[in-house]
C-alpha cells in the first residue's frame, strides 16, 4: 500500500496503492485484505467503510468484476502519465455523471461513490 488517507468529508479511510505493472487478481486480493484490517482494527465505529483504490498501468474489466464481489468497496483504474485535452475530460465526466444518474443505486451509496469520484477528478485520477 501507497497511500494512507483520511478523507474527513466521507468520514473513512481511503487505501491508495499505485502499480506500475498491468493489473492482477492478486493485487485485489492485496488491497481487499488491507480493507478488511483497517475495518476491523484501525476504523472507528462512526466511521464509513474503508475504501480501496488500486491505479494500475493497465487493467482488464473482467478481472475485476471476478476477483470482487459486487458490494466490494474496492475500485481500479489505469493512470496515465499525462492528462487528455479537457474537452476529452469534460466528455469523460458528462457521461459518468449520466451513468450514475441512470443505475438505480440507493442514495446514501450513490452520493459517497459520487464525492469520491469528485475527489478523484479534482486530484486527476479519472
Amino acid at each position: 500500500m501507497d497511500l494512507v488517507n483520511y478523507n474527513r468529508l466521507l468520514q473513512c479511510w481511503v487505501l491508495i496503492d499505485l502499480k506500475i505493472e498491468e493489473l492482477r487478481h492478486q493485487d485485489l486480493g492485496q488491497m481487499q485484505m488491507y480493507v478488511n484490517y483497517f475495518d476491523k482494527y484501525v476504523k472507528q465505529d462512526f466511521e464509513k467503510p474503508t475504501i480501496g483504490i488500486l491505479l494500475c498501468k493497465e487493467k482488464t474489466n473482467s478481472i475485476v468484476q471476478l476477483t470482487l464481489p459486487p458490494d466490494a468497496n474496492n475500485y481500479a483504474s489505469e493512470y496515465s502519465l499525462y492528462l487528455p485535452d479537457k474537452t476529452l475530460l469534460q466528455k469523460n465526466w458528462m457521461n459518468g455523471h449520466r451513468n450514475i444518474n441512470t443505475t438505480k443505486v440507493n442514495y446514501s451509496h450513490m452520493q459517497h461513490h459520487n464525492l469520491l469520484l469528485k475527489n478523484c477528478f479534482t486530484m486527476g485520477l479519472r
